[in-house]
């Protein structure tokens, strides 16, 4: 919600959010209307103070952080987060580019959907934001996942499982116990179950 210019802006944000609004204590639909008429009705002062005393918390706790969309390039190998210096993207090709992939998958990318999820042909998943959901450019991630399939043997070579624990989960598997898997969403959870059972 930062970097907002408008309340339109900010109805966008939060209508992009819909899933998530109820948990943050929205009980309906927000609209310029009731944003308008509460900026009218509340004294701002209060707000700029708070505002003052959260960015005074923030800026030690960030000093070292980028902040923003620089755009830059970056990668995962092997776990690894790394920055390409390289390759740099200019923000408005990168939002052309991002409307004709959406176009392109029958789904729209505009300031009203600034929001695009979707699978592309290979597999991979996409996942797009353009301003004012993200400022000052666009963003865009691609998941790409391994064609290998790996063996129980590659799990415990990697160090991702022990044979004692893979043992132990072929076991509960073949028994028909339930289990749960979890890590990180770039990890691919239900592959060693596959393996193991």
């Amino acid at each position: 919600m930062t970097y907002r210019d408008s309340l339109r802006d900010i109805e966008v944000c939060l209508r992009s959010m819909q899933g998530k609004l109820y948990h943050m204590g929205f009980r309906g639909k927000v609209a310029r209307s009731t944003l308008a008429d509460a900026n009218e009705s509340r004294d701002w002062r209060i707000y700029a103070d708070f505002a003052q005393v959260l960015i005074g918390i923030a800026r030690p706790l960030y000093a070292h952080d980028p902040m923003g969309v620089d755009a830059s390039w970056w990668y995962e190998r092997d776990g690894i987060l790394c920055q390409e210096p390289s390759i740099s993207f200019d923000a408005g090709r990168l939002r052309t580019g991002l409307e004709v992939i959406a176009n392109q998958l029958g789904k729209k990318l505009d300031e009203d959907n600034p929001l695009l999820h979707a699978h592309l042909p290979d597999g991979s998943r996409l996942a797009a934001a353009i301003p004012p959901v993200v400022c000052p450019a666009p963003m865009l991630t691609i998941r790409k996942f391994t064609s290998r399939h790996y063996t129980v043997d590659d799990l415990i070579a990697r160090g991702t499982l022990t044979r004692p624990l893979a043992d132990f989960l072929a076991g509960q598997i073949r028994s028909g116990k339930t289990l749960l898997i979890s890590g990180g969403n770039r990890h691919r959870q239900d592959h060693p179950l596959a393996d193991i059972g």
